[in-house]
């Protein structure tokens, strides 16, 4: 049981480990107690255990690291460093890692395969690739099988093959001259096809007299030998890009808010599949103190640290160790988050976008329509270098002591950094300490207040402004959890839900809940819950309601907010694509869709893309996934659900050290991830792994597996079946097989059947009766073929009602519709199981076939059936059938399927730009005109107080007599009090006085 002593040692850590199942030091003892109580050998007391896994955690877990910030913030964070380490020497996590970015024809899947990774300075790239024991660099001389020379340029994979694009070198042993091709004009060469080295090029003295040789470049001049030759020493040495988020987190289960700001992070050189679970996800730092700027801080010395020293860890797959630099590729997050890693002053500001200086109000002396119509797309593109002129034009300001003009400028450019905010107001209050001194002039005041900023220790803006590799404006992608689940599709369902009435309510539960969610990929829908607490929805449901709501939103809503969730819908499916095969079209096909669902929102209120930022925000999508891949890929709910672990570890804190505590908890489980997972880690001068019997815990046992979040892939069988029951083969099924199903080796006369439960689709997908698959058409039933004597299991059948597709889209829903196909056995029919290709989605169209809530079901309560029943829909007999392409799951093989006669989006709105011109006169009229006039009418009024005032003390000055009275009046109303309080206070010295209970009447009154 390597590393502990014995196997009680080990369980006793692995109960104290799970991430799912956080035990307190109570449980821990009390589980200790009970094993000692049992009888169990060797179980360790809690010191005992404690102390082993502090000596644990010093061997192969993340060093926990104490900070503290330049605004004096103390808190703790796992260093990054060993985290990425760890990952190299996991052999779990090794062989998945893809270190160099993939050059795609067209369309891209995973993060490598976007053109991020080929975007940051060329000294970030990775900079070396192997051939055995082999290492090629970059802008080194190399020569390939053929005799040919190069200069590689840089690495990437080509198809999954390793390549370097290469610069041809032509050497004239003439002149001793070497002329290295242009960069325009690189070649592909495979790793496989490289021989020597810069090192034995010059050691065998390939080319004469190349020491001395004379390179005439092309562009920039480069040393030979590249330098991080040198600095990786005979290792590998890549480059890893990672995702950082952060965001403020409860550290509390309970509605009591208990605010830390957290930060995560993932290593993108791993497959997205992998990315979507728990187990990949990195605790990086918390604290209910630091800011994430004061965070991001300490974060950053540690990344580029590794570019000046790489980090050395053992490689898993080779068996050796190697070198690592961290790259940052981008930051998720929500928008607050991301403006704020942007020193972006939000999107309530003036100039409301984070990305680009669109603006949200029109300026005083602006008679154009262009404040209007430039949000329904990208404006001019911010920068970190101007952000952070602009934060130094802010400096300047402040050294004048006046904080308005410092606001003004702040208004002016949408530009507020949390961390320059400080030094902001340091320097305003000393300036105008030193102005009303008097001793020198405003100008000497401002400049040896900027000197001494500048001579302060620690940063004076956000850290992220000032990052190798990063752009905090275009890095910050679209998230699309905050921006179309919980931003888009919310404003869509209130302004659906908010305008019914309750009967109308009750009926879209109904169609709700009758809903045929078989191909959706989500749970089963809870619609009086969802209308309960309609206001109160999280991302699942929004999801689940954006796929679905199109279909029952007949007779409750207007032309106008049919439209909206229609567009809301189709543009929520393309998002989701976890594949894009064509670029080029697909980012024409969101543009076009985005558009609808911004000008759906406007022809309801002209003002709302004006006071909804996240609807200009989504403008900037199509300028997100051709970097960074599509939208799926850089979505954040992986992050939030790893936020449920996080809490557990706060709640079990003292809360005297909560940054330490959650951290150690949480470097404990990557502790214990690593070793079951059959990671390597020093011990002495040797890399060590654990037992394997301590590495067949997780591998042989899944509710190990369930409760560390790691999911190993499920190997579905295209074709492959499950079977029910046994029943008599079906002669009608028999006679109707295609000829293809009659020619197989299948022995029909000598076979019995068993009827099937599901069947899985060549993508994967279980299908079971019922389920619309394509081959389109509908599974009636699944015949499991038994061949008699060897009982194996041989070409299942299934039945399917076949259904067409019309020729054109439905003309309310914009989908295509099926209708039953026609032939000589009429649309029934028989495949092989292997042709099921992959499970869709098909709704019954209720609207047309007048379907009704006039079916009933018995309400089940405690697993149950009761006596309670509810309505459910009526579906008429009518085959009307409309396949959902608002549905999230299969989208893609679905409209490659269908083809683009049937997915092409269209523009909803014709003559666009003029029809915008007139949008952006009510936006005006509601914005300004509108405002200036309940300003004037205020002001009128204002005025009209002011008059009846000065005419009422003019009354009571021409009437001393009744003034007189008044007066008299109050005083006497002020004696009686005051006697009244005294007896009160007189009750209160009175410790013999009993209380007085309160009568009848006030009890009543109470």
């Amino acid at each position: 049981w390597f590393p502990y002593p014995n196997k009680t040692m080990f369980f006793v850590d692995l109960l104290d480990s799970l991430p799912r199942l956080r035990l307190s030091d109570a449980h821990m003892q009390m589980i200790i107690f009970v094993l000692n109580q049992c009888g169990a050998r060797d179980v360790p007391s809690f010191y005992a255990l404690r102390k082993f896994q502090e000596l644990l955690r010093e061997k192969c877990a993340p060093a926990t690291v104490q900070h503290r910030s330049v605004h004096g913030n103390i808190f703790y964070s796992n260093d990054i460093r060993d985290t990425i380490a760890m990952e190299f020497a996991n052999p779990q996590i090794a062989p998945h890692f893809h270190p160099y970015p993939e050059i795609q024809p067209n369309g891209i899947s995973e993060a490598w395969e976007a053109s991020r990774w080929r975007e940051i300075p060329r000294d970030l790239l990775p900079p070396m690739m192997a051939l055995g024991n082999q290492h090629f660099f970059l802008d080194e001389l190399a020569q390939l099988a053929n005799g040919q020379f190069i200069v590689p340029h840089e690495w990437v994979t080509v198809q999954g093959a390793r390549c370097g694009l290469c610069r041809t070198v032509t050497f004239s042993e003439l002149t001793g001259l070497a002329t290295i091709g242009a960069v325009a004009d690189l070649i592909t060469v495979p790793i496989a096809d490289f021989r020597l080295t810069f090192p034995e090029l010059l050691a065998g003295n390939a080319i004469p007299a190349l020491a001395g040789a004379l390179f005439k470049l092309r562009s920039t001049a480069s040393a030979m030998p590249n330098p991080l030759r040198e600095v990786a020493d005979g290792d590998e040495l890549f480059t890893v890009f990672v995702n950082l988020w952060a965001d403020d987190v409860s550290g509390n289960v309970s509605k009591q808010y208990n605010k830390h700001i957290n930060i995560y992070v993932s290593n993108m050189g791993l497959p997205a599949a992998l990315l979507q679970q728990e187990y990949f996800v990195r605790f990086v730092s918390t604290s209910p103190n630091a800011t994430a700027p004061e965070q991001f801080s300490a974060i950053k010395e540690h990344i580029l640290d590794t570019h000046k020293a790489p980090r050395q860890c053992y490689n898993a797959v080779s068996r050796r160790t190697c070198k690592f630099r961290i790259v940052a590729q981008a930051l998720p997050g929500d928008n607050p988050q991301q403006s704020e890693n942007c020193s972006h002053a939000g999107g309530m500001s003036t100039c409301h976008c984070r990305r680009c200086k669109n603006v949200r109000r029109p300026a005083e002396d602006d008679g154009t329509n262009a404040w209007f119509v430039n949000n329904f797309e990208p404006g001019e593109p911010r920068t970190a270098a101007e952000t952070l002129r602009f934060i130094e034009e802010q400096f300047d300001i402040a050294c004048s002591g006046v904080a308005s003009a410092v606001k003004a400028a702040q208004t002016a450019t949408g530009v507020r950094d949390s961390i320059a905010s400080v030094w902001i107001d340091k320097l305003v209050e000393e300036a105008r300490r030193l102005q009303s001194a008097g001793k020198e002039s405003p100008e000497v005041i401002a400049e040896n207040l900027m000197i001494w900023l500048w001579n302060q220790p620690g940063d004076k803006f956000h850290p992220l402004l000032e990052w190798a590799g990063l752009d905090p404006h275009s890095d910050t992608p679209v998230e699309i959890l905050h921006t179309i689940l919980l931003g888009i599709a919310k404003y869509v369902w209130y302004g659906l839900h908010s305008s019914w009435t309750d009967a109308m309510q009750a009926l879209f539960v109904i169609r709700l809940q009758s809903t045929d969610i078989s191909g959706l990929s989500i749970p089963p829908f809870r619609a009086a819950y969802m209308m309960q607490y309609r206001n109160n929805l999280i991302g699942k449901h929004f999801k689940a309601l954006l796929q679905t709501q199109i279909f029952h939103l007949h007779e409750l809503v207007s032309d106008q907010q049919f439209k909206l969730a229609k567009s809301a819908g189709a543009l929520a499916a393309h998002i989701w694509f976890e594949r894009i095969h064509d670029m080029d079209q697909y980012l024409s096909d969101l543009r076009i869709l985005i558009a609808n669902v911004l000008d759906a929102f406007t022809e309801l209120d002209p003002t709302r893309i004006i006071t909804k930022a996240k609807l200009h925000v989504l403008t900037h999508l199509p300028d997100d996934i051709p970097r960074l891949g599509p939208g799926v890929r850089f979505a954040t709910e992986i992050y939030e659900c790893f936020n449920a672990i996080f809490r557990m570890c706060s709640v079990l804190s003292n809360h005297q050290a909560p940054s330490r505590d959650i951290a150690i908890a949480l470097a404990n489980m990557d502790r214990m991830k690593h070793m079951i997972s059959g990671g390597f880690w020093k011990e002495g001068d040797e890399w060590a792994q654990a037992s394997d019997d301590v590495r067949r815990v997780l591998q042989d046992h899944p509710i190990v597996q369930r409760h560390f979040g790691w999911a190993p892939p499920v190997v579905h069988i295209p074709g492959e079946v499950k079977p029910y029951k046994l029943s008599p083969a079906d002669e009608t099924i028999l006679n109707r097989c295609e000829p293809h199903v009659a020619a197989t080796e299948l022995n029909i006369t000598h076979t019995a059947w068993k009827e099937g439960v599901s069947v899985v689709a060549e993508a994967g997908d279980i299908c079971k009766v019922s389920a619309w698959v394509v081959h389109i058409g509908r599974i009636s039933k699944i015949h499991v073929p038994i061949v008699e004597g060897s009982m194996a299991l041989t070409k299942p059948l299934i039945a399917l009602s076949r259904y067409s597709v019309a020729a054109t889209l439905h003309p309310d829903f914009e989908m295509p519709y099926l209708r039953p196909a026609t032939g000589s056995n009429g649309n029934k029919d028989i495949v092989l199981a292997t042709n099921v290709r992959f499970i869709i989605n098909v709704q019954h169209d209720c609207r047309a076939a007048g379907c009704q809530p006039t079916a009933s079901r018995a309400v089940r309560q405690e697993r149950q059936e009761t006596d309670q029943q509810a309505l459910s829909i009526q579906h008429a007999s009518k085959e009307y059938w409309v396949m959902n392409t608002h549905a999230f799951h299969n989208a893609v093989l679905l409209r490659r399927v269908l083809g683009r006669n049937l997915t092409a989006p269209k523009l909803n709105t014709p003559n666009r730009d003029e029809w915008l011109k007139e949008k952006e006169v009510e936006a005006r009229y509601t914005l300004v005109t509108k405002q200036q006039e309940a300003t004037a009418k205020a002001a009128e009024t204002r005025a009209r107080n002011r008059l009846a005032k000065q005419k009422g003390d003019a009354d009571a000055a021409a009437a001393p007599e009744t003034s007189s009275a008044a007066e008299g009046q109050v005083n006497e109303g002020a004696q009686t009090r005051s006697r009244g309080k005294k007896r009160r206070e007189d009750a209160a010295d009175d410790d013999a006085a009993p209380p007085q209970a309160p009568s009848a009447k006030r009890r009543k009154q109470r």
